[in-house]
């Protein structure tokens, strides 16, 4: 069931899905529990995809370096269409400070306080038993807290968002941390800086035939029967995420085709689309957009979801990322260098005007070593034209790009190289330890809001 962005007409029966712990999980139908997850689904993401989903691909762009490949006006020749991924190097450079910084090159990355009514030595067994079971993998994919919190904070870096997501892997009982992708939630576009103010949220996961089958007897769980579910495997939708996710593979010039590349071949691993409503009082999964496979209250009151901006923006849930506040200086960057590389191109073989004459081919009227031109007279026959070399100077240009780089995110030559950038604060002691404290600073902000998030 699809919405337009001017439709708001209220849900029917919404107020009495969310007051659902007074009336009873018995009086909540099913068909309101797909109504409203459909209609949360579609405003949400026709926000996100109008807005911030561009913004990413945009961010993809810059992180990979990729310009399109320019030609030369009215011709199919080449011009100069290299990247300079100064998005790439920044992000590279400041996430294994972060990563270094939170996980404080130990194993004790955490701690659990004791609560009243409880002793330090409880308080210090919860914490060991939580770190060997996030640091000692047990899931099916052998993954540890710390490899999807850094993808997280990559996130972070890039787009301005991260997420990770806490479960209880129905299975074993343990607790498990997967990093969500951005691409994959959809936020109340109304929350604020922390998601926790959020009135909603929906997450799209694509599971197996076998992982849902398992949770068939599940507390809680309506699964249709095994032949419903490879029907609905054989029918995965394509969303907006899988959208962005394409033009975003586009950029490194990878054809990527969601549903179909990624389609296996065994049937019992073929995934089926399952969106998850979460509020901080009901939880609803809906496999393939129409069977509500799970509509219990939410029993933590809480967001599974943990999220962190970047550099927050008041009162919005959506943030900056570096990729977003250096957009103009690689961009900049890459102009200057790709305007020197044309110009070069035009000294090497500049432009000419001969007088009419034979008919010669384009081969032989290209200069190239061993070229000989036969003409009445040279002199005036033949007409080079100089180039004016304008960007000569352009790595001074380049070297303040650099600076302002630096400046914006606080990650300077210390971080990126080891070495203080060659100026004369590097002259002495002082000048030195500036430029150790200055992205120390910078950096330690983002820390502690990850940390905090």
């Amino acid at each position: 069931m699809a919405t337009s962005d001017t439709d708001h007409t209220p849900l029917p029966g919404g107020e009495a899905l969310e007051n659902s712990n007074a009336l009873g999980a018995d009086a909540l139908l099913d068909g309101l529990a797909l109504d409203l997850v459909t209609r949360t689904y579609d405003r949400y993401q026709m926000y996100r995809y109008n807005n911030h989903d561009k913004r990413w691909n945009g961010d993809d762009a810059l992180y990979y370096g990729y310009i399109p490949q320019r030609f030369w006006e009215g011709t199919t020749i080449p011009r100069a269409s290299l990247g300079i991924p100064v998005v790439f190097d920044q992000i590279e450079s400041a996430l294994p400070a972060i990563t270094n910084a939170i996980f404080q090159g130990s194993t004790e990355w955490f701690q659990v306080e004791p609560l009243p009514g409880t002793t330090l030595q409880e308080a210090q067994d919860v914490q060991a038993h939580l770190l060997y079971l996030l640091e000692q993998p047990q899931d099916k994919f052998g993954s540890t807290a710390r490899t999807e919190i850094t993808q997280a904070i990559k996130s972070v870096l890039l787009y301005g968002n991260g997420a990770i997501m806490l479960e209880i892997d129905p299975e074993t009982s343990e607790p498990v941390i997967h990093w969500v992708d951005n691409r994959d939630l959809y936020v109340d576009p109304g929350c604020g800086s922390q998601s926790e103010e959020a009135k909603a949220m929906v997450l799209v996961k694509h599971l197996t035939v076998e992982q849902l089958d398992a949770l068939r007897d599940t507390p809680g769980f309506k699964l249709p029967s095994l032949d419903v579910l490879k029907q609905y495997s054989n029918e995965r939708p394509f969303d907006a995420g899988d959208r962005t996710k394409q033009i975003s593979e586009i950029t490194r010039g990878v054809r990527f085709r969601p549903g179909w590349d990624d389609r296996a071949d065994l049937p019992s691993d073929r995934s089926v689309e399952v969106r998850i409503y979460y509020s901080k009082t009901r939880i609803i999964w809906v496999l393939n957009r129409q069977w509500v496979a799970y509509n219990q209250g939410n029993p933590y009151g809480f967001y599974p979801i943990c999220t962190s901006p970047c550099f927050i923006i008041p009162g919005r849930y959506y943030a900056m990322g570096y990729a977003d506040v250096l957009d103009g200086i690689q961009k900049f960057m890459q102009g200057i260098t790709n305007s020197r590389l044309d110009e070069l191109a035009l000294a090497s073989n500049p432009p000419r005007t001969r007088k009419r004459g034979p008919i010669l081919t384009p081969s032989q009227s290209r200069w190239r070593p061993g070229l000989i031109m036969e003409f009445d007279n040279p002199q005036t026959d033949m007409v080079i034209h100089p180039v004016q070399q304008v960007t000569q100077a352009s790595w001074q240009e380049m070297a303040f790009l650099e600076q302002q780089a630096e400046k914006r995110t606080g990650v300077n030559s210390l971080v990126t190289q080891g070495t203080p950038l060659r100026s004369n604060a590097s002259r002495t002691t002082a000048g030195i330890n500036a430029q150790m404290e200055a992205p120390t600073s910078r950096i330690q902000k983002i820390v502690e809001t990850i940390e905090d998030s």
